[in-house]
């Protein structure tokens, strides 16, 4: 039998597992996963009941912690193994903060889930089994042995955690998708455009939100440029496969006008400006379209249909820019706004590019200063 020095130890090591365990759980959920819960919560609680999820986080951390304290009255993990009963816990946490794209577009599998809790719970209950066989060593000095025994948990409690985060999954751009929609719930489109605004990556997803945050603030043609494009006029919408709650029919919304199955992208924004009525936003995300093809003769013809081309003023920076380009390819074209500071920018440029490897041209120092323009995207973008 336990003396009560040990009994003191003991609880000592089950108390500080359990509040190791419950400060990563409530700060995993409440900040970590919070964009992508939230994302989650407000698609099935569809406005109903506000996010709150530093409620939500103590919830659940609260019921994981006494799960794990009331499975190990059974399994009796003690001494260095103490941190083991809070696996089954963990493995929940991460099960729960699992959320991929698939959850949205309806296929997603939970067959390798059913494998992991196989997994994990023989594991669980055969080192239970195991060290309730155990005849551990009386504890003479407890005081002597716990710094060991708490770093030792907490070695096992790192471990833990890791497999939570590992298993929990990772895809950025989702997760950036996830925070730019919470702000854009919140009203906040500045704070939207700015998320990864610094990073290369970007899914067509993310591509497609960041130009619906552009329109709405009327911006699409002064700053499309000053983030990646790698997915053309196809970019400027979502995926035909759904993969966020809201966002998507936001944006048709926005256009006013729904897209077809199979449906090119070019060719909606073709069909968009060709209803009747069509607003100010069919016809930017239209122009903008024929910008990311490099259809750049369509562009200069098309242009004149929306814009006082003279009016250097009113003419978003892209569309100078892509006009500047056009005037260098075809000669004959004559320039109506006048924009020194630009011209002088273009020709720049255009003479740093002809003395320069293509390589050399993507140095860090010229992407940097030129990385933002039309000009960048129509010579060097993917």
């Amino acid at each position: 039998m336990r003396n009560s020095g040990e009994r003191r130890l003991q609880n000592f090591i089950t108390g500080f597992c359990a509040v190791c365990f419950a400060i990563f759980s409530f700060t995993f959920v409440a900040i970590y996963k919070s964009p992508l819960i939230e994302m989650v919560y407000n698609s099935i609680a569809t406005g109903k009941l506000q996010y709150n999820g530093y409620v939500l986080s103590g919830i659940l951390t609260a019921i994981l912690v006494g799960l794990a304290l009331w499975l190990n009255r059974f399994a009796k993990y003690q001494r260095e193994w103490t941190a083991m009963a809070f696996l089954p816990s963990a493995l929940i946490l991460a099960f729960l903060t699992d959320i991929q794209r698939t959850l949205f577009a309806g296929d997603g599998s939970y067959s390798g889930w059913a494998w992991i809790f196989a997994v994990g719970m023989f594991l669980y209950i055969f080192l239970a089994f195991l060290f309730g066989r155990m005849l551990f060593e009386k504890i003479k000095n407890p005081t002597v042995v716990a710094n060991r025994i708490v770093w030792r948990n907490l070695v096992l409690l790192t471990l833990i955690f890791m497999m939570v985060g590992t298993l929990s999954g990772g895809d950025k751009n989702f997760m950036r998708e996830a925070i730019q929609y919470k702000y854009y719930c919140r009203g906040d489109v500045d704070a939207a455009l700015a998320v990864g605004d610094h990073s290369p990556l970007a899914s067509q997803e993310l591509t497609a939100q960041r130009a619906f945050f552009l329109s709405l603030k009327g911006e699409l043609g002064e700053r499309l440029f000053e983030y990646p494009q790698y997915y053309g006029a196809e970019g400027l919408l979502p995926s035909m496969v759904r993969t966020m709650p809201v966002v998507p029919d936001s944006i048709y919304s926005h256009i006013g006008l729904s897209r077809a199955d199979g449906e090119r992208a070019t060719d909606f924004f073709a069909r968009a400006v060709s209803e009747e009525g069509a607003g100010i936003v069919a016809q930017e995300y239209y122009l903008a379209s024929l910008l990311l093809e490099r259809r750049i003769v369509d562009f200069a013809d098309k242009v004149y249909e929306y814009y006082n081309v003279g009016d250097s003023d009113k003419l978003p920076k892209h569309y100078k820019e892509a006009l500047l380009l056009y005037s260098h390819i075809v000669p004959e074209y004559s320039i109506e706004f006048d924009d020194a500071a630009l011209r002088a920018s273009f020709e720049k440029m255009i003479a740093e590019a002809c003395g320069k490897s293509w390589a050399s041209m993507h140095s860090a120092r010229l992407r940097q200063e030129y990385g933002g323009t039309y000009w960048w995207y129509f010579l060097y973008g993917e």
